[in-house]
């Protein structure tokens, strides 16, 4: 007869209402798992408890083990014990756990290596919860019969296929499979997808780590991307926010991400003079307003903007739309003497000249904006001089202004007005 299974510390915690000393007896009526929570944080199915052996390390210290009833531990310092907080199923072809645990009750389901036919798949599938919960599979080549089998049972459930997941904390003390991933390399990986415009691979990526115990990798890469003034971190941020993973953007991004992607009100002022765009009160003969930067006022209706993104030639771009006046800003088609253009504000918006790129810059811990014209590849910026009223006129700057974050940053603030 078997030895009773292995329950030292360290190497499997004993848990409540296992059944690794009787057999199979689905059939009578059981105490089903779990009892007084909502769920079952790990179940491996055909797990044996977690091994230690020359291979390698397999199995888990801290959770259930799906099993046949008369298996027992196959190697290691525990070979031939019986299995650790062991469910047991009738047979290697017929699974079925539903006497023991309850449906849409489980977290996480592992399987390392051994085969998934039919009816391992169901019981996988219904014992796995459908909102929170994950299957992971070690050791088995995407294309197989197995995986095939358990994709089978999953697509109604509408689970999707993860090639990169990292895996958190309490599964990555598997050594015997390659599949855990160095989160070094992970996060060199999500740095490239960035730099290169990969965006939606850097968005599969970004998903995958979010759901790990390495999510912090996310802020790390894109905190020190946008030190580095990368204008690629904004359209990943778009993309983010549009493929259905707004709260990685709002976790590991800078507030002002967000602010700008949910189209909030805004205020933009610039870095050097402190002041605010603002749109003039009187209109020109084209019915155009002239921008300005405003001496006094922060916060009224005149100061406040929104930002509208589109995505066209792999970047984000914006229009900038005043909030009083329901204008657009845009530049002049004339110039002035000195190869600037004038700022306006236009109730259309036809073409480039309307719209603007966000390049974000950090300047001495602040994370700033330059404001380029979509048409004229031109930067906004004050005039040096001012009007009888302190306030300076907008232009769009004659050459490039990326070196100086002082004269020509913005920052972006969200207002509740």
């Amino acid at each position: 007869m078997a030895s009773s299974p292995n329950y030292s510390a360290g190497v499997n915690v004993d848990k409540l209402f296992p059944y690794s000393e009787v057999p199979y007896i689905g059939p009578y009526k059981l105490m089903k798992i779990p009892q007084d929570s909502l769920f079952i944080d790990l179940v491996d199915y055909w797990g044996e408890g977690k091994i230690k052996s020359a291979e390698g390390v397999s199995g888990f210290t801290d959770c259930y083990n799906v099993n046949h009833s008369h298996q027992c531990v196959s190697t290691g310092p525990d070979r031939n014990k019986k299995i650790p907080n062991r469910i047991p199923v009738e047979s290697y072809t017929i699974c079925d756990t539903s006497s023991y645990i309850k449906e849409n009750s489980v977290r996480t389901v592992t399987l390392m290596g051994a085969p998934i036919n039919r009816s391992s798949a169901k019981d996988i599938v219904r014992m796995v919860n459908k909102t929170e919960g994950k299957i992971v599979i070690f050791g088995l080549k995407r294309a197989s019969s197995d995986i095939g089998n358990l994709e089978k049972e999953l697509e109604i459930f509408n689970f999707i296929y993860c090639p990169e997941y990292v895996l958190p904390h309490q599964l990555n003390c598997i050594t015997l499979y390659d599949s855990v991933k160095n989160p070094s390399m992970m996060k060199e990986r999500l740095r490239q997808y960035i730099i290169s415009g990969a965006y939606d691979s850097a968005v599969d990526h970004s998903k995958t780590l979010a759901l790990s115990s390495y999510s912090d990798i996310i802020s790390e890469v894109t905190n020190q991307l946008l030190e580095e003034n990368n204008k690629n971190v904004l359209n990943l941020a778009f993309k983010l926010w549009n493929g259905d993973a707004q709260s990685v953007l709002i976790k590991h991004f800078p507030c002002v991400f967000q602010a700008i992607f949910s189209e909030d009100f805004i205020t933009i002022t610039n870095k050097k003079y402190s002041l605010a765009l603002k749109l003039d009160v009187n209109l020109d003969g084209n019915s155009d307003r002239m921008a300005w930067g405003d001496n006094n006022d922060k916060s009224s209706k005149r100061v406040i903007w929104k930002l509208i993104p589109d995505w066209k030639n792999n970047r984000v771009i914006f229009k900038l739309l005043n909030h009083d006046c329901g204008m657009f800003l845009k530049l002049a088609l004339g110039k002035s003497n000195g190869n600037d253009r004038e700022a306006w504000g236009s109730y259309w918006c036809p073409d480039l000249r309307h719209m603007w790129y966000l390049d974000p810059v950090v300047l001495k811990g602040e994370l700033l904006f330059f404001i380029i014209n979509g048409e004229y590849a031109m930067g906004l910026k004050l005039a040096e001089s001012k009007d009888d009223y302190g306030d300076r006129q907008l232009w769009g700057h004659s050459t490039d202004i990326h070196g100086d974050a002082g004269c020509f940053g913005w920052y972006i603030n969200s207002t509740t007005k």
